[in-house]
């Protein structure tokens, strides 16, 4: 390859070469002209004595280059390779499942909220986390365990029975995709006709020292719970809008005495999974 380069060079000095001498022809001698023609003659020469092996190797990487073309995928623009539809950050961990009645794409946003019975530090910054975290609403009778940590406050009303709540990903996305967090699923319940009520279990975002990347704001560990209304009592037609509904239950006094009470800690949505996949490309 290194002969090839001189050649390339040597022919791009004799082009040069002749445009001057087409330019400065009445300057020139025919001795000139003749020593021009030479030179042309020498260049075909080493040219011709150019070596096999040099040409075998400018196949093969001419070769190596249409396979490379051929292996990237082709765009719909022209441009970066399709990813619309791409699925691979949300594997679906119960595909077939056939308990699952419909799937959601749950997207919260955890952070201070007023008149909220957190910690008076925290999230005082005004500091947010928003994440997603895809979820499927079974029809399969929850365990008393899960059924357990519902949180018992419809006393005047009429609740359906108490069943399995799945997340469809083994971590909430964060950041973009940047950060994850373990999650797991949980329970739900239809309060009225009216109201879904659901939570999901999560491992929280802070380190073994109790400290949060986020500064002041953490994803609290252990259940956060969910209200959200629904149409002709069916988990199937939730409501779009965006709802102030995210609370965790902690012990405290706010209630007069020492209990569990609920604490909000942040907004959430829903929109159907297969909506979601294709407005969020993943």
């Amino acid at each position: 390859m290194r002969n090839v380069k001189l050649l390339y060079g040597c022919l791009i000095s004799l082009v040069s070469l002749s445009m001057e001498e087409g330019r400065f022809c009445t300057a020139f001698s025919v001795s000139s002209s003749a020593n021009f023609k030479g030179r042309i003659r020498t260049f075909m020469t080493s040219l011709r004595a150019l070596d096999r092996s040099n040409l075998e190797e400018a196949e093969r990487l001419l070769e190596q280059a249409r396979k490379l073309r051929e292996s990237i995928p082709q765009s719909n623009d022209g441009g970066q390779p399709n990813t619309k539809g791409n699925k691979s950050e949300s594997l679906n961990l119960f595909e077939g499942d056939e308990s699952i009645v419909c799937s959601y794409r749950l997207y919260v946003d955890i952070g201070r909220e007023e008149g909220t019975w957190m910690d008076p530090k925290w999230g005082a910054s005004g500091k947010r986390i928003p994440f997603t975290v895809d979820i499927g609403f079974s029809d399969e009778i929850a365990d008393f365990e899960v059924a357990n940590k519902m949180v018992k406050d419809n006393f005047s009303g009429k609740s359906s029975d108490i069943k399995l709540l799945k997340c469809l990903t083994k971590n909430a996305r964060l950041r973009g995709g940047f950060d994850k967090m373990k999650v797991s699923g949980g329970g739900y319940r239809i309060d009225n006709k009216t109201t879904v009520r659901f939570y999901i279990t999560c491992e929280g975002n802070v380190d073994e020292m109790g400290s949060s990347s986020y500064g002041d704001i953490h994803v609290p560990k252990g259940e956060l719970y969910f209200s959200i209304p629904c149409f002709m009592n069916n988990v199937s037609n939730l409501s779009s809008k965006e709802f102030p509904g995210v609370t965790v239950r902690q012990k405290g006094w706010h209630t007069g005495w020492f209990r569990e009470e609920s604490r909000m800690v942040g907004t959430f949505k829903m929109v159907p999974l297969a909506k979601a996949r294709e407005n969020d490309n993943f």
